[in-house]
């Protein structure tokens, strides 16, 4: 593909931006438009959990090389949050028989994030990571936007359309069209829009509100692992993520709303807010099983607490839809699409971008994209 081919990304998140970099690493440079800035929604609020051998047929290939995708870009962007750390399962111990614990489990350690006297625990992955989302986002297009790639504001209401059957550019709410001889759409959630632009694509997807909250223990604890915990009595299945800086990433709090298309294009993603009535089971929960006391309203602005919220893409098989688009007639497409991949949107979204700047520069890739055919749908 040409340098001077104007490229148009719609949607700043880790999707997009992974497209703009790895195209910028080709000698091309990208346009790319969000509503709200780069890394907004899920990929500024997500956790970071990379695990290479969690994913299976359809996703195995994604899993296992988004996994090595990760640590090469780590090294590449010089990445602070990046880090290996090992997974365990947190089972509660048992009162009066009505708590279940994983089969062979052993007591916390004292000095550990999790709490000895209500917690066990037992090793489920030695060989997972975990990486800061906002900090890898934004690296990758601090080095597309060194590579002559742009980031518009905008809320994109439409595409036009050439006379060929082709796809000229992208039209904003405010009646601008930005022209473009590719167009690539990475939405998130926001994706279900598509099915309005294009003709003959359905979009079946939801868009899941996930809370999340990051604690700063003030507190340094040993060798503290990724925890997924087991279903307790406030309905809550926290997982947690301790991160280089000392915080501590925690989601699973149970409840989360599935927005359907109506609810999820009357939203910006500021505008997406965590579940009230969950937040103090979670905390309760974060409280039991851990050693850190959590500080809210401090009047001496010592709160130690961050609670957060934003929308993950999930399909109705709970695959991505990945790959090109196609136009009325014979001509060849110049419209990508690229979203709906659930939680493992962080582990999953460069090796995304990867696969469409091959599609977008050589016309193929060695990604296997068949699982993941966005007409499947139609």
């Amino acid at each position: 593909m040409e340098a001077s081919k104007r490229i148009v990304i719609v949607g700043g998140g880790i999707v997009g931006v992974s497209t703009a970099y790895f195209l910028s690493l080709r000698g091309l440079s990208s346009i790319v438009i969000d509503k709200s800035g780069i890394a907004a929604s899920a990929s500024g609020k997500a956790g970071g959990f990379l695990a290479r051998g969690w994913g299976g047929g359809a996703t195995a290939e994604l899993h296992e090389r988004g996994f090595q995708l990760h640590e090469q870009l780590a090294k590449d962007l010089e990445l602070k949050s990046f880090r290996y750390l090992p997974t365990v399962e947190v089972g509660h111990k048992t009162v009066g028989g009505s708590k279940k614990s994983p089969d062979n489990c052993q007591a916390s350690e004292s000095d550990s994030l999790l709490d000895s006297s209500t917690t066990k625990s037992r090793m489920m992955d030695k060989s997972t990571a975990q990486v800061t989302p906002f900090e890898l986002v934004t690296k990758m297009f601090d080095v597309a936007k060194s590579k002559g790639s742009t980031f518009r504001v905008g809320k994109v209401g439409g595409l036009e359309k050439a006379s060929d059957g082709s796809y000229k550019g992208v039209r904003l709410d405010d009646g601008e069209v930005i022209e473009a001889d590719v167009i690539v759409l990475t939405m998130g959630a926001w994706g279900v829009e598509i099915e309005d632009w294009v003709d003959k694509v359905r979009v079946p997807m939801v868009g899941i509100a996930s809370s999340s909250m990051i604690v700063n223990p003030q507190t340094k604890f040993k060798d503290a692992p990724a925890c997924f915990c087991g279903e307790d009595e406030n309905d809550c299945h926290l997982e947690l993520y301790p991160r280089p800086d000392n915080t501590i990433y925690v989601c699973g709090f149970g409840g989360s709303p599935h927005l359907q298309k109506s609810e999820i294009l009357g939203l910006n993603p500021e505008e997406v807010k965590p579940n009230t009535e969950r937040i103090p089971k979670a905390l309760d929960s974060f409280q039991r099983i851990t050693n850190i006391n959590i500080k809210t309203d401090a009047e001496d602005g010592s709160e130690n607490l961050k609670i957060q919220c934003c929308l993950r893409p999930c399909t109705n098989d709970s695959l991505p839809m990945i790959g090109k688009l196609p136009t009325s007639n014979s001509v060849s497409s110049n419209l990508f699409i690229a979203h709906g991949h659930n939680c493992w949107g962080i582990l999953w979204g460069p090796i995304t971008g990867k696969a469409i700047e091959q599609l977008l520069v050589d016309g193929k890739t060695d990604i296997n994209l068949n699982h993941f055919n966005p007409l499947r749908f139609s």
